[in-house]
């Protein structure tokens, strides 16, 4: 329900008058983000303790929710990251 407040919120609004409409979506986010992404991390946590997996299936989760491009950024991150010198000069 969330999600569709924040989507109809962002429809109506516009730069003028309707500005609050774009601020309380924007707001809505850290809701919407909560409860998506926190419960199925919980959610996948608590199924996949038993068998042993938990770190692989967080990770899993992970790539599948934000895509690709962060894992290549993250990569492409670390590899920039082990260029810079080991002290600052």
């Amino acid at each position: 329900i969330a999600w569709a407040v924040r989507y109809a919120l962002f429809a109506i609004g516009d730069g003028d008058a309707g500005l609050w409409a774009i601020y309380l979506g924007v707001a809505l986010h850290g809701v919407c983000y909560d409860f998506f992404f926190v419960a199925g991390a919980i959610y996948t946590g608590i199924i996949a303790a038993p068998k042993g997996v938990n770190a692989q299936a967080q990770g899993m989760l992970t790539l599948v929710t934000y895509g690709i491009g962060m894992l290549l950024g993250s990569q492409i991150g670390a590899l920039l990251y082990a260029q810079l010198p080991a002290a600052p000069g």
